[in-house]
């Protein structure tokens, strides 16, 4: 099994549970090491995990290591939800009702996933008015987040390039905070500006606490813009599948209310349409869902990212999911050999050190310790 079609039976099996149907598995065409080494390196295996839950025939030490995957990542996500909750009271008495950001907006838009294990949380994304970051970081400071020692002096990161302050992380439980000041790096602010979705931001409720979402027009922009140009997956023909499917929810699910010529129109005045485009291209050839955007079919983006996965040698921009997917492979490996492994995943105070130690494998000219986007 090829690395393609390792990637291609991973978008099928999603594009299953999309359609809630039983994967079907060709027993002997399928190679799961490829398969789980392409999850890992994708941040898809909660996911597929998810979508395989039904599927047959598959061997019991891959069942049991999706099983076990899908029900830490359910934990694991439970107590990042509970730290969210501490934050959004306190930022609610601080007055302050913050936006939140990718992960976190996924899981809490109710429908979005099946299940709040299917999402892998990295860290957590909060947007308040640049005028009060010191009174928000100030205010996380109450429910036990800080910075990591050492970190540099905040004043550093409230100018460019810097989109958000240093992460803070919880002094008990290491889940990681990142208070925003605007929605993208600045190179990509004119494609969403942050006064306008603040303008037109959506008032949520967790547990007590108020908060907001983007409308749906805007997460869609947002999206592209975080995984296509903020990390440089465009310009390699790259996709990450955690953040190409979450596209495809959010079309399945917003696509009647979303404002497609404002979403073209805005790619277009930044001269990004081809980013547009290629996400258009691919989540309509791997999930057969349609983003509303003009200009032809154009397979090339399709042929393009099947030369990247094939890639052996990830290029330079890249390297940071080449450690983050030598680290799941090793885990993937030691796991089988013992399965108990795996409860290192809710130990908190294993996530702080692994997290600073992942970090500066990844980002060792990173001034901080916070974890892996």
């Amino acid at each position: 099994m090829t690395r393609w079609e390792a990637f291609r039976f991973i978008s099928d099996a999603l594009q299953c549970a999309l359609g809630r149907e039983t994967v079907t598995i060709d027993a002997e065409r399928v190679s799961w090491d490829a398969v789980l080494q392409l999850a890992s390196e994708h941040v898809a295996t909660p996911i597929l995990a998810w979508a395989l839950r039904e599927a047959q025939p598959i061997p019991d030490e891959v069942r049991d290591y999706l099983n076990v995957t899908l029900d830490l990542n359910r934990r694991r996500n439970e107590i990042i939800l509970d730290c969210l909750e501490s934050a959004l009271a306190v930022l609610n008495l601080a007055r302050r009702e913050p936006l939140l950001l990718k992960g976190a907006e996924a899981i809490l838009d109710g429908g979005l996933y099946p299940d709040v294990s299917t999402r892998y949380l990295s860290d957590l994304d909060i947007l308040v008015p640049k005028s009060r970051l010191t009174e928000a970081s100030v205010a996380l400071n109450k429910v036990d987040f800080h910075a990591s020692p050492g970190s540099e002096p905040t004043k550093r990161w409230v100018r460019p390039p810097f989109h958000h302050l240093p992460p803070l992380i919880h002094d008990r439980q290491g889940v990681a905070i990142e208070v925003h000041q605007t929605i993208s790096v600045w190179k990509f602010e004119p494609i969403l500006p942050t006064v306008m979705a603040m303008d037109r931001r959506i008032k949520r409720s967790f547990r007590g606490s108020d908060y907001f979402v983007l409308c749906p027009t805007d997460r869609i922009i947002h999206n592209i813009v975080h995984s296509q140009l903020h990390h440089g997956r465009h310009e390699q023909g790259m996709v990450e599948l955690r953040q190409l499917f979450e596209l495809t929810l959010l079309v399945s699910k917003f696509g009647n209310v979303i404002d497609w010529q404002e979403v073209e129109n805005r790619f277009r005045a930044a001269d990004r349409l081809e980013a547009l485009q290629s996400q258009a291209e691919i989540v309509r050839a791997l999930f057969a869902v349609g983003l509303k955007t003009s200009g032809p079919d154009n397979p090339v983006y399709l042929r393009r990212l099947q030369s990247s996965i094939e890639s052996p040698s990830p290029p330079p921009s890249l390297r940071r999911n080449s450690a983050l997917t030598q680290i799941t492979s090793d885990y993937f490996k030691n796991f089988l050999k013992n399965p108990l492994l795996a409860v290192n995943l809710l130990n908190p105070f294993w996530w702080p050190g692994r997290i600073s130690s992942i970090w500066k494998m990844v980002r060792p000219d990173s001034p901080t310790t916070a974890g892996p986007k």
